[in-house]
């Protein structure tokens, strides 16, 4: 049975290869069943391969018939079985829409097949309305037609499906809210004439609708956000820095400063140290060295600057179920000062949905990628929960443009400017950004291939004090018309880059390929995929986000997702050591597809301390102690033993089973009786416990 279900980890390789095939599909590159039956030609060998590996050990280990023959046929059914549950599977992902609709039915299926088997519970004792399910499973069948059959069945099915079933489409990029939630309506009042104005959700996020939302709060407020908002005062500055980040060569004697009201770009080619830079200056490095002074109005930064800087990730990382409001409000709960009141925190959330423009799309739901807020609106909500922080010394962003069309870039660079016009202190990272873009910088610190520092100053008008400088410098002229941020990272860049970057995409190259692989794949059964998944996701966007941003602690985290989950798995039934053990085990492993607390299998000679060692052995003893304890048992008409006719010398059953009732501690139905002798193997239930380590007089 192991080996038959062992092809349930091909639904997760499908659905990480469908989208590809339907998109090629779509190009009339391919049908979809050309795809289907050269992936299952690509598996033969692996299959053929890891069956004889599987099955030899076992075949010879019990000791069964040592002949070609025999070893054959044993190898051939079973693999076949292996054929028949690939194409069974193959068939339920392809007849789902998506990954969330084939994993359950999977699971279900291989637990229903173990149980209806015929070895967990005998066929005489199947109930009807659950026993017709053997018929159905090619598990039970030695007969080598049938289960031929199924597999072309099963094949033809999958093959179909995957023709003709396409995968869920993707709604787009339109905003959803929660149920029950009603659209507002804001009255802009006009000298000439009060109307009614209303906001639809395909205009949240022009110009027109976010200057109209703007007139509307102050109008109605006597107020602009702005005049709430939380300003900085602080210059912060560094000199003599120098940082090691493990193996990349470091950086030395860097210096630069940054000031309230001013946009200070970091730029550099890749591999130039932009990220690192920020990182230390925003001491959030996790490993390597880094020395030299930082400071923040002439006096060495403390303890407390963490918690007093916001840091914009590059990624937009939020949980997809919360709104936008809610996903602000449990920022700025645990980050702001003790000091104000939960209204006063709750109070300045609209203050920033106001100050970003975000007020129309406020009580949207994130979603995911692809639904819900669009490009630009997740990384206004990534910026947003920064700031509901109240930092009050600076708000450091990492490439905040990257992977942005030029309108969503030039959106965020205005919102950038506009924090920076409002006496915020705003260095961020960048890379080559377009000529109009780099003119919202009033800075620029600029690093080469070597982590050298080339330059820091101001960029002046159309980017002039920069160019000057490097023209000065011996660096070509910069033509007219030129984008001055690309040429100055050209004049600056080295052959060290091409190299460096060679050696990147060769190991990136071959971590992809082990992340695909099938080989890794296998090492994610059916188990625990429901809780796993899940507990990765949130611990990503807490080492991401919320504990660099010292929001709340590591045991805080796992104890929340702890007690969540123990009250929906009580809910449905699951035992708890199952929801606990696996987020034990995903705790310590980087990715789920390796975080299954069975693999690796406990070998033989620590069964006994795992058996103690399992939660489940003392819930299960004390369960069936508790229910089964001090009981007598009636054997069935099936399980009586029958002995129809006495040996020579005893006249009863009762005088011929009497001392083999006693020493195995059975009974004798009939003892009375002179023939046809029935015994029951066992009398009471105290004695089979007592053979599995329970023990009804222990405390």
């Amino acid at each position: 049975m192991t080996a038959a279900f062992s092809p349930a980890f091909e639904v997760a390789t499908m659905w990480a290869q469908r989208p590809i095939v339907e998109k090629h599909n779509s190009y009339a590159f391919y049908h979809p069943i050309a795809e289907g039956v050269a992936s299952m030609i690509c598996d033969l060998p692996f299959k053929l391969v890891n069956s004889f590996m599987f099955h030899i050990p076992i075949y010879f280990m019990t000791n069964l018939r040592r002949t070609a023959d025999a070893f054959f046929a044993y190898w051939f059914f079973t693999f076949v079985t292996v054929l028949t549950m690939s194409m069974a599977f193959r068939m339920i992902g392809s007849l789902s829409r998506t990954l969330g609709q084939s994993m359950p039915p999977c699971s279900t299926i291989v637990v229903i097949a173990i149980i209806c088997t015929g070895f967990a519970i005998l066929l005489s004792y199947m109930v009807p309305w659950l026993g017709w399910f053997r018929w159905i499973s090619p598990v039970l069948y030695t007969n080598l037609p049938i289960l031929i059959a199924m597999m072309i069945a099963f094949c033809a099915i999958h093959l179909c499906a995957a023709e003709f079933i396409p995968t869920k489409r993707s709604r787009g990029e339109i905003l959803l809210f929660p149920r029950g939630h009603s659209k507002s309506t804001y009255n802009r009042p006009n000298a000439e004439e009060d109307a009614n104005y209303q906001f639809f959700t395909q205009d949240i996020g022009t110009e027109s609708s976010a200057i109209a939302l703007r007139e509307y709060r102050v109008l109605s407020s006597g107020k602009d956000p702005v005049e709430t908002f939380q300003r900085q005062s602080a210059v912060f500055h560094w000199g003599n820095l120098n940082y090691d980040i493990k193996t990349k060569d470091g950086s030395d004697d860097l210096q630069g400063w940054v000031k309230p009201g001013t946009l200070t770009a970091l730029m550099g080619v890749t591999g130039a140290g932009k990220t690192s830079l920020l990182d230390v200056l925003a001491d959030r490095i996790a490993t390597g060295v880094a020395t030299g002074d930082v400071y923040i109005d002439g006096e060495l930064r403390d303890a407390t600057f963490g918690r007093r800087i916001g840091y914009v990730q590059q990624e937009d990382i939020h949980l997809p179920t919360t709104t936008v409001r809610e996903a602000l409000q449990f920022s700025a709960v645990p980050r702001q000062s003790k000091g104000k009141t939960k209204g006063e925190k709750l109070s300045y959330v609209d203050t920033v949905l106001d100050m970003l423009d975000m007020e129309a799309y406020a009580d949207a739901v994130v979603c995911v990628p692809g639904e819900g807020l669009n490009v630009e609106q997740r990384k206004r909500l990534t910026i947003a929960v920064e700031l509901v922080a109240r930092p009050d010394l600076l708000l450091f962003l990492d490439e905040p443009t990257s992977g942005l069309d030029s309108q969503t870039a030039w959106s965020i660079c205005m919102l950038l400017r506009k924090l920076a016009d409002s006496r915020q202190t705003v260095p961020c990272t960048t890379h080559q950004p377009s000529s109009q873009l780099f003119q919202m910088f009033d800075s620029l610190l600029l690093l080469n291939m070597g982590r050298t520092q080339l330059y820091f100053g101001p960029i002046g008008p159309n980017a002039s004090t920069l160019i000057g400088y490097f023209e000065r410098n011996s660096a070509e002229k910069c033509p007219v018309g030129a984008n001055p941020a690309e040429w100055i990272v050209e004049a600056t860049r080295t052959q060290t880059e091409t190299e460096e970057q060679l050696t990147e995409d060769e190991n990136h190259g071959f971590v992809e390929k082990w992340n695909d692989s099938q080989e890794k794949m296998e090492l994610f059964p059916s188990v625990d995929q429901q809780i796993i998944p899940r507990f990765t996701d949130g611990r990503t966007l807490f080492e991401a986000r919320e504990r660099r941003n010292r929001s709340y602690s590591w045991v805080v985290f796992v104890s929340s997702n702890v007690i969540v989950e123990l009250c929906w798995q009580t809910l449905v039934g699951v035992l708890v050591c199952i929801t606990t053990l696996s987020q034990a085990v995903a705790a310590g492993v980087e990715l789920p597809e390796t975080a299954n607390p069975r693999v690796p299998k406990c070998p033989a000679g620590l069964l006994g301390l795992q058996y103690r060692a399992s939660p489940l052995t003392y819930l299960s003893n004390g369960l069936i102690l508790g229910g089964l304890g001090n009981t007598r048992i009636s054997c069935s008409p099936k399980e009586l033993l029958r002995i129809e006719v006495l040996p020579a010398g005893f006249d009863t059953c009762g005088d011929y089973l009497a001392e083999v009732a006693r020493s195995a501690n059975g009974y004798v139905e009939n003892p009375e009786a002179t023939g046809s002798c029935s015994y029951c193997p066992i009398a009471e239930v105290n004695s089979f416990l007592g053979g599995l380590g329970m023990n009804t007089s222990d405390p």
